[in-house]
């Protein structure tokens, strides 16, 4: 447990640390503004998928199922959604919105709070309602986030028809304007 809690607090701390250096150094690539939310991604499903099996997880504080589904969901929905996006668009549109990092952050402090239940409720009984606010507040931000992506995603996609239809409309504006120039200059003697 305690290697775990090492491991998870030191991979979200890089990843953290990682994420202000590249945006203060200007240093993003479409490369990391793709993998850096799908690592994060892959690191709350590893531990909450560890936390919710009775195996691995913790008997005083064995989070919920439906947090589980909860929150995968929410990571398969984005991913899909993701992918839906640039194969209406063929483009590559990744643009975190806050309620998902708001997401991410509560998931973050949720896992190391888990992992401390043991060694803090024989001191402080209450500190399960504080494990299970975490978790609530983590169902919460997974629904909001998934309503934010399916908002932001068809806002995207709309705007990229407009832009389309535009493009189409000026297509056929100028296929005018150039059979009206050559009949033009076709009538002139």
């Amino acid at each position: 447990r305690y290697v775990s809690l090492v491991i998870f607090v030191v991979a979200v701390a890089s990843d953290a640390l990682d994420g202000y250096l590249a945006r203060k150094y200007r240093q993003e690539t479409l490369l990391g503004r793709f993998l850096d939310p799908l690592a994060d991604k892959l690191l709350i499903t590893c531990s909450v998928l560890l936390l919710a099996i009775p195996s691995t997880g913790l008997k005083e504080v064995m989070l919920p199922d439906m947090l589980v589904v909860l929150i995968i969901g929410k990571d398969l929905y984005t991913v899909l959604g993701f992918i839906i996006i640039y194969f209406i668009t063929s483009e590559l549109h990744i643009v975190p919105a806050r309620m998902g990092k708001s997401c991410t952050v509560v998931q973050a402090v949720m896992v190391p709070a888990m992992l401390l239940a043991p060694d803090v409720l024989p001191v402080w009984t209450g500190y399960r309602t504080v494990v299970e606010i975490l978790w609530w507040s983590v169902g919460a931000a997974a629904v909001l986030t998934v309503i934010t992506y399916t908002r932001n995603g068809s806002r995207y996609v709309n705007a990229f028809e407009q832009r389309q239809q535009g493009q189409a409309q000026s297509k056929v504006r100028k296929t005018v304007l150039s059979r009206k120039e050559r009949r033009e200059q076709s009538n002139r003697p």
